[in-house]
């Protein structure tokens, strides 16, 4: 019946996976419907305690590995195996049997599960025993990377902290630094048709460079060549003698060690013979190191000459356009609509010179550095794959037709640039778009399977509160790349509808909460919030005053090239952050999107004063919006005692109480945050890894291990209805890195 039906679903979901932190994330089940349902009830709480405990695991375990991970024999497949759960299982679970005061119904269970158990450990064993490649079956390449960069199954609901959204932060980088960039359209639309047909960079978004000529250490140009296929790629691969050609690291990770990317292969020539060089790809994707390298040198450019971006490099001498049109069938004419009349299309290649130039090493098959080569590679162009969404700044000077602030790329025209369609209007109609680096920014995007429960904004008119809904259909070129959805609304209303989705008007649901819990709990906090602070204690007067009532914060903006370097370890400051790119090392807090200071001092600062409050609410409507943005959304804020820093905590909280239904403001006092979780965590070196514990250690703390506000708030953090209000940098002390670390991660 319905029960015996229930116990051999949690036999499935406590025994499901190879790998041990898969096995280790586990969901509670429904209750069953139908004759003896009634009697699975107390195998739910058995369940749910289950849930509970192995979520408790996940973290000790996963530190162990990861500490085994860097041993001298590094991590095996034996370590991560859930061979190590099931045989402990199998030893205890066989007592039941002989035990007289348990239910006929219970030993029936404990037969089906020792059962399921062995057959589980006599498959892997099998294979072990077969000698097959267990490696690969339990995809070990993966499961390291994954566990060094904080990706792993069960460590916890908030997988948006520690998990790298590298471009995101690429993007508003590039977006507040354009000036290193160099536009040149003929020159981005020939690296957008490379990239629309490389079989490698083709389908993953990101900011592109052709690569024009690779030179060894003196000076010679080298060979080189760009399989055409995977295996062809495999081929020169294993000739090479395991020489791998690596570049910077993907990311600018000052809270863990970056790992070099690998571009390619060398094959060393023997004697006199000329290396030679195998490529992945033409195309060469740019990190924030290498930027920050562009940015240096242009800064002393102008310094030193007072060159512009736009003067010339000297031309590449082993480069011919031409042979990029075997990649690009469509490329040659492309690049004669863009020549003048009497040009000679062979011969524009120069307009194609070095931009810049980035060093490659050649690692061994111990990692040990063999030779170094300097790749030359032209001017970058974001490149993206149908179905990314981008947010555009519509009020900036080159969003070209574009009046949306999302749009959805729908594939490359024939005039080289994307055809895009609004993201939030039921209009198919393209309009042509040229991402640039000053014209938009990269969010988050939405990634669903088929089945997977989400929490989604309504669509009713008002556009208020949260559905319960299901994916149907994936997008797809077939579905002009909106998702095919079921919906429910808390009111009873139910449907089916095609939707884009992004991450913030959808999010996978967490802990098994529905919009009816969400809502509940933020109308629960929210009331909690707006008893502790609707008012302040006047100082002088000792009179209760409610914050609504007291003048409005004056805030004096800096700009953003002002800020880098500002030392917050002698002064007081908060920190108020929404979706944006910040972090830095040591005891300073740099690349926040603005700064704002309390007061005003004259000048520039006085000038811009009244610009800082109408910004700080502009990006809180914004996001109550689920309206995308390019703009500051995340401040710090800087002031000497008394001059009403906490005030203005407490307005803006008051503020977003009483103007956004779904925006929930958290504030996070720094002292408090170190006190509660700060004990059990060594944060000597604080990994993104370590610091996603620590911060939902001080979640689950704060707000109730496995409790319904718990969920609400990791929920609103994925779906960015959260405004996080930091308080007292002064306070982190020799913690200040972890602390940056967590205010990054989040803004990211």
């Amino acid at each position: 019946d319905a029960a015996f039906t229930y116990c051999a679903s949690v036999s499935t979901q406590l025994l499901k996976g190879d790998f041990l932190l898969e096995s280790l994330d586990v969901k509670s089940i429904p209750l069953p419907d139908g004759r003896g349902s009634r009697g699975a009830l107390s195998l739910r709480y058995f369940m749910d305690l289950c849930v509970a405990i192995r979520r408790f695991m996940v973290s000790d375990i996963t530190s162990v590995l990861r500490e085994q991970a860097k041993q001298p024999n590094g991590l095996m497949p034996v370590d991560v195996l859930s061979l190590q759960l099931w045989l402990p299982f199998l030893r205890e679970s066989y007592r039941i049997l002989g035990y007289r005061d348990v239910a006929p119904q219970y030993k029936l269970w404990s037969m089906f599960h020792c059962k399921t158990v062995a057959d589980r450990v006599v498959t892997i064993l099998d294979r072990i025993q077969k000698n097959s490649n267990l490696s690969a079956h339990l995809n070990m390449p993966k499961r390291k990377q994954d566990l060094a960069e904080g990706k792993v199954a069960g460590q916890g609901p908030n997988q948006t902290i520690g998990k790298p959204h590298t471009l995101q932060a690429l993007s508003r980088w590039v977006f507040a630094n354009n000036a290193i960039l160099p536009q040149v359209e003929n020159s981005s639309r020939v690296v957008r048709q490379l990239h629309q047909h490389c079989s490698v960079m083709g389908p993953k978004p990101g900011l592109y460079a052709p690569i024009l000529e690779v030179l060894d250490a003196t000076g010679s140009a080298v060979t080189v060549e760009f399989p055409k296929d995977s295996a062809s790629r495999e081929r020169s691969n294993g000739s090479l003698g395991g020489w791998s050609l690596t570049i910077t690291p993907e990311e600018d990770d000052d809270i863990g060690e970056g790992k070099r990317v690998q571009i390619g292969w060398v094959a060393p020539g023997r004697r006199k013979e000329p290396h030679s060089i195998f490529l992945s790809s033409r195309l060469l994707s740019l990190s924030v190191p290498i930027l920050q390298e562009i940015r240096a040198n242009f800064s002393k450019r102008k310094e030193d000459a007072g060159a512009a971006t736009s003067s010339k490099q000297a031309p590449i001498k082993n480069f011919r356009l031409e042979e990029w049109s075997a990649d690009a069938p469509a490329l040659m004419a492309l690049i004669a609509n863009g020549a003048q009349s009497g040009d000679d299309v062979s011969a524009l290649h120069p307009a194609f010179s070095r931009f810049h130039t980035v060093e490659a090493l050649a690692l061994d098959a111990n990692g040990k550095e063999a030779m170094k080569f300097q790749i030359e590679f032209g001017i970058p162009a974001f490149c993206y794959p149908p179905g990314t969404t981008l947010t555009v700044d519509i009020s900036g000077e080159g969003h070209s037709q574009v009046n949306a602030p999302s749009v959805v790329v729908m594939g490359l025209n024939e005039a080289g640039s994307y055809d895009t369609v609004h993201m939030d209007k039921t209009s198919s109609e393209r309009v042509g778009f040229d991402p640039t680096p000053l014209n938009h920014t990269f969010p988050d995007q939405a990634t669903y399977e088929k089945d997977t429960k989400l929490l989604m904004k309504r669509m009713d008119d008002q556009g208020q509160g949260w559905a319960d809904a299901t994916v149907l259909v994936a997008p797809a070129k077939e579905t002009k790349y909106k998702y095919k959805l079921k919906w429910k609304t808390i009111d009873g209303f139910e449907g089916e509808t095609d939707k884009f989705l992004s991450a913030s008007n959808s999010g996978r649901v967490l802990g098994g909460i529905n919009a009816s819990v969400f809502e509940e709990e933020i109308h629960k906090i929210k009331a909690f919030f707006r008893a502790r602070h609707s008012f302040i204690i006047d100082t002088l007067s000792g009179a209760r005053v409610n914050v609504k009532d007291c003048a409005v914060p004056t805030l004096s903006v800096k700009p953003l090239a002002k800020i880098e370097g500002v030392d917050v370890s002698r002064s007081h400051s908060k920190m108020i952050a929404r979706s944006s790119n910040s972090g830095g090392g040591g005891k300073k807090l740099p690349t926040v999107q603005s700064i704002v200071s309390q007061g005003s001092s004259g000048g520039d600062m006085a000038a811009s004063s009244r610009f800082g409050w109408p910004a700080v609410l502009a990006s809180l409507d914004s996001f109550e919006k689920g309206q995308a943005t390019c703009h500051p959304n995340a401040f710090l804020v800087l002031g000497s005692p008394g001059s009403g820093k906490s005030c203005m905590v407490n307005r803006i909280i008051m503020e977003t109480l009483d103007r956004y239904q779904n925006l929930v403001p958290l504030l996070v006092p720094i002292a408090d945050m170190l006190r509660r979780s700060g004990g059990e965590t060594d944060l000597s070196n604080p990994t993104r890894a370590v610091i996603h514990d620590w911060f939902d250690r001080y979640l689950r703390v704060t707000y109730g291990e496995d409790s319904n506000r718990y969920w609400m708030i990791c929920q609103a953090m994925q779906m960015k209805r959260v405004a996080f209000l930091f308080e007292g940098f002064e306070d982190s002390g020799a913690l200040m890195k972890a602390v940056e670390g967590v205010i990054k991660d989040l803004s990211n």
